[in-house]
């Protein structure tokens, strides 16, 4: 198991040959393009288009195209951001202080040197703080679009589950919450 939370398949091998086995490795795991792939796993050719031509032949045998499928899948699966370094970059995103960034910080979508009269400053271009936030409340599922006012103001979730344990019709919770708007403005206007 890699460092990441899905599994790499196991590809069993499958009754290839040396070169068919070469060749899918350099088309699945290394992503050269067929005729180069065809040539560098010893298989002979005239031209570039005889190669692409035969590589194509070749990749048409189950075996050969299912083995470079299950190559090109583990290493997508390795390459693939996990949860939480998702989650990591975007918690640094937010953290981080912008003056002590440098051009080589994964943070920085812009830097550049500018001269002037007063001397060297740096224009930097970095990651939106916001947008990070964002991000990852959707990441973590926070995103309190399934919530009502009554649930998400605490004084209102009191007052409606006080009402409702007493028998009270939960159209009258509207009122209440209404009521309480009302109270709240009245209270911002003082």
């Amino acid at each position: 198991m890699s460092r990441h939370s899905t599994p790499v398949k196991k590809a069993s091998l499958p009754t290839l040959n040396i070169r068919q086995m070469q060749y899918a490795k350099l088309r699945g795991i290394e992503g050269l393009p067929k005729s180069t792939a065809y040539v560098k796993a010893g298989y002979k050719a005239d031209t570039v288009q005889q190669a692409a031509s035969l590589a194509c032949r070749l990749e048409k045998v189950p075996e050969v195209h299912n083995y470079i499928q299950t190559l090109k899948e583990n290493e997508w699966i390795k390459n693939a951001l996990s949860m939480a370094e998702k989650r990591s970059f975007l918690a640094e995103v937010v953290r981080a202080a912008p003056g002590e960034l440098d051009e080589k910080s994964p943070l920085v979508q812009s830097y550049k040197k500018v001269t002037t009269d007063n001397g060297e400053s740096v224009e930097l271009k970095m990651v939106d703080k916001a947008t990070a936030i964002k991000l990852d409340n959707e990441i973590a599922g926070h995103s309190y679009k399934d919530r009502n006012e009554s649930t998400a103001n605490p004084f209102l979730f009191i007052l409606a589950m006080g009402q409702s344990s007493q028998g009270v019709d939960l159209d009258e919770v509207a009122d209440v919450e209404i009521g309480a708007e009302l109270v709240s403005d009245s209270a911002g206007a003082v």
